[in-house]
């Protein structure tokens, strides 16, 4: 079956523009018309998954959109004393990333809903949101690294963490990177165990000005070279420890004075 791409139109757009609300990535008008939207929507599942972001929805962004929930990743263990290996940095960013570690493989409860125990509470108030129903939510990816950069710390008052408040979207990280003179493009920098990244996502619903601009991010658990290992938020709804090409980076932000 050839992929559904721009201009595709009928039931099988209908049913993917259903499932990519389910997932959190609309809100779309289910209405069988894969017009610009639907792209966004669907280069955003597709980075959420790491596959290539092509906008197509060919066997494996479908077979990724219609997959049963995965049950909840077993409490770290040896998964932890593996990527516990990769981490170097200072005491700080150590501990930041031990923090998000601990949080590895935890879920949305119930799947779909945004909401992680402990995690994204203050989320809702953020953004707005009064919960009913289906009704689409955010992503939480931002809320997590300022939760685990804040937990990590030991601290208390959000006013007392590097940001100096709590982040519920990507875009307030880089543009505080910009601001502080620690934002790095991907491709060309180094980074550290407990720096943030930024990756871009075509109408990522924590952009208000639906821009191309950092919709996702992460912490760095350790630099390979032209990749990085991370651990990020809002991921196949849990938390989830991937690799991912610098070239599908936006950038880097250093948080450590």
């Amino acid at each position: 079956m050839a992929a559904l791409r721009r201009g595709s139109r009928g039931r099988a757009v209908r049913k993917v523009q259903r499932a990519l609300n389910a997932k959190g990535f609309g809100p779309l008008t289910a209405d069988g018309d894969f017009g610009r939207l639907t792209k966004e929507a669907v280069i955003q599942f597709q980075q959420s998954e790491n596959l290539d972001a092509d906008g197509l929805v060919g066997p494996a962004t479908s077979a990724a959109l219609f997959a049963e929930q995965e049950a909840p990743s077993p409490p770290l263990e040896e998964g932890q004393r593996e990527l516990t290996l990769l981490l170097s940095g200072t005491l700080q960013a150590l501990a930041v990333c031990g923090e998000a570690i601990r949080w590895l493989g935890v879920t949305e409860d119930p799947p779909g809903s945004n909401r992680v125990q402990g995690l994204t509470e203050g989320y809702a108030d953020f953004w707005h949101i009064a919960y009913s129903g289906q009704e689409p939510a955010y992503p939480w990816c931002a809320i997590a690294v300022s939760q685990w950069i804040r937990k990590g710390l030991n601290l208390e008052e959000w006013s007392a963490t590097p940001f100096g408040k709590w982040f519920g979207g990507a875009w307030q990280i880089k543009e505080w990177g910009e601001n502080h003179g620690c934002l790095y493009e991907a491709t060309s920098h180094t980074s550290r165990s407990g720096e943030v990244f930024l990756m871009s996502r075509a109408g990522s619903s924590s952009d208000p000005s639906r821009a191309t601009r950092a919709g996702h991010c992460g912490l760095v658990l350790a630099d390979l070279g032209d990749r990085v290992i991370t651990i990020e938020g809002n991921t196949k709804n849990a938390v989830r420890s991937l690799s991912r090409k610098k070239s599908t980076l936006d950038s880097f932000v250093g948080w450590e004075p």
